[in-house]
């Protein structure tokens, strides 16, 4: 969450802001449902824009489906902060 939170903040120094972020997560345990409100709460606080989370399974396919791991894949929309100087 920390390292979330300084992204954030480099972002807004540099005049960019998330507009929303939409994670999938990959893995068989521990199932993600029960946590996922509490988890979109928690990121979409330490981000400030709307954080949204899936949980997939792998159906038992390599090193993820064995449970040997997890895998999250996270994209964001930015955009330019109202007032924010433009660069080159």
């Amino acid at each position: 969450m920390a390292l979330l939170r300084h992204v954030a903040a480099m972002l807004a120094e540099d005049g960019w802001r998330a507009s929303n972020i939409d994670c999938a997560v990959v893995c068989e345990h521990p199932k993600i449902a029960p946590y996922r409100d509490e988890m979109q709460r928690n990121l979409t606080a330490a981000v400030g824009a709307p954080v949204t989370v899936k949980g997939n399974r792998a159906e038992q396919l390599g090193a993820i489906g064995r449970a040997e791991g997890v895998v999250c894949f996270a994209t964001a929309l930015i955009h330019r902060a109202a007032g924010a100087p433009r660069t080159s």
